[in-house]
C-alpha cells in the first residue's frame, strides 16, 4: 500500500484519494478475514454441543437451532469487533484523509 502511494508523479489530491481507497480496501480485507472464522466457529459449536452432558438427549431440531443461533450471534459479535477494531486503529486517519480531501476539493 505504501509503495503504491509514494509515487512522486502523483499529485496530492490523487495520492490522498488512492490512500483512502487503500484504507477502504483494507477494511474489506479485514471483514473477509472475519468470515474465515466461520468454519472454526462451527467446529467449536459442534464440539461443545457434543461434549456437554445433557440430562435428556437433544433432538435434531434443538441441535440445529442452537448451532444456527450461536453462529448468528458469534458472527454478529465478530463483525462488531472487527468494525470497532478498524475504527480504533484506522478511523482517526481515515477521517483526517476525508477532511483533507474535502478541503482540497474546494
Amino acid at each position: 500500500m505504501y509503495k503504491d502511494i509514494s509515487s512522486p508523479m502523483m499529485k496530492t489530491y490523487e495520492s490522498l484519494k488512492d490512500l483512502k481507497y487503500q484504507f477502504d480496501l483494507n477494511k474489506q480485507y479485514y471483514l473477509s478475514f472475519m468470515l474465515s472464522f466461520v468454519p472454526f466457529l462451527v467446529c467449536e459449536l459442534i464440539i461443545v454441543i457434543e461434549f456437554i452432558p445433557h440430562p435428556t438427549p437433544l433432538s435434531n431440531v434443538q441441535i440445529a437451532t442452537t448451532i444456527l443461533s450461536m453462529l448468528a450471534v458469534g458472527l454478529f459479535g465478530l463483525f462488531l469487533l472487527v468494525k470497532y477494531w478498524y475504527r480504533v486503529f484506522y478511523g482517526k486517519y481515515v477521517s483526517q484523509i476525508e477532511s483533507l480531501l474535502t478541503e482540497l476539493k474546494k
